[in-house]
């Protein structure tokens, strides 16, 4: 499926949810009040008071019931989004846009190369790159990091550190080059990315250098795996 299509139905979901969300507004709350100025209401903002038996419509002291609904459905929407930008919810081949992938714990830095090959967290000059799902070892859910710049070259680790390679059509490139991701598994809104090939290692950052490292259960390996993507 072309990403542009993706896209398209992404925002038919956008519509169909964010107009069953208003219709039950006015069920729970009755019809919402039309403006008396030209700006027209955000879902964020309250449609209309509970009624009350001295409340005008639209006016009532007590704010829109619908307001946590409106605003969960706007949570939903951006969480699909950002998986589908993942890969996550496409049932076959899929490759993303162009993404920065941002540390959780140093914001200012994100996925970039230095001396050639070697993949660090830098803040000047950072890499795009594209997911490929499933990733080049194939499995179901996997991703593969491909650079913009060179789409023929990907990150994978050797020696535990991650490096940007050439591609090489090998089983041991493929695995190497392969991850799980796991969202919000230490940080809402942040996805650690564990190894196909040695499992329970996830890439992470120390001294900046990016490579992969067993789960060792501490605050920082968290705060050290957790990325997102811009």
């Amino acid at each position: 499926m072309e990403p542009k299509m993706i896209q398209i139905l992404v925002l038919m979901c956008e519509l169909i949810a964010i107009g069953s969300a208003y219709q039950q507004c006015n069920i729970i709350c009755g019809d919402p009040p039309v403006p008396s100025h030209p700006t027209p209401r955000t879902f964020g903002n309250p449609i209309r008071g509970k009624a009350g038996p001295k409340g005008e419509k639209g006016e009532a002291s007590e704010s829109c019931e619908c307001r946590t609904l409106m605003e969960e459905v706007r949570e939903d929407i951006a969480t699909i989004k950002t998986q589908l930008a993942k890969g996550d919810l496409y049932n076959g081949n899929f490759e993303s846009e162009p993404l920065l992938f941002q540390s959780y714990n140093v914001p200012a830095k994100n996925f970039g190369i230095k001396n050639g090959n070697q993949a660090y967290i830098v803040s000047s000059a950072p890499r795009h790159f594209k997911l490929i799902s499933p990733g080049l070892c194939g499995i179901p859910n996997s991703v593969s990091f491909k650079t913009e710049s060179h789409p023929a070259n990907y990150l994978r680790h050797s020696g535990y550190l991650l490096w940007l390679m050439p591609f090489e059509d090998s089983t041991l490139y493929k695995q190497d080059a392969s991850f799980i991701p796991r969202h919000d598994l230490f940080y809402k809104g942040y996805t650690v990315f564990e190894s196909v090939n040695i499992p329970g290692h996830y890439i992470r950052h120390a001294n900046q250098r990016l490579q992969i490292s067993n789960d060792d259960g501490s605050e920082l390996l968290h705060k050290d795996s957790s990325f997102r993507h811009l």
